[in-house]
């Protein structure tokens, strides 16, 4: 898993932004260093202002780069964040 963070990390949805669920999907490019190089909204169904906050979030977080012949590379992510009753 590309993540050291949990679900648990990241801040509450707004109260008032939809019933505590909503989903949302990013892609993250991770150095060698596994930090975010770069991060791109694909989708999300949370309110705008919350969205703008996890990628914010995103942007600073620290990741496991990927491997390569035991040598840490560059590469893209695909994160989901899904707060659902099921």
């Amino acid at each position: 898993m590309a993540s050291v963070m949990d679900l648990a990390d990241l801040p509450p949805p707004p109260v008032n932004s939809f019933n505590h669920e909503g989903f949302m999907r990013i892609k993250v490019f991770v150095n060698e260093e596994g930090l975010a190089d770069y991060v791109e909204l694909l989708e999300s169904n949370f309110a705008e202002d919350y969205a703008t906050t996890l990628v914010e979030l995103f942007k600073s977080a620290k990741f496991r780069p990927g491997v390569s012949g035991g040598k840490a590379i560059k590469s893209w992510r695909i994160v989901e964040i899904d707060y659902s009753s099921s």
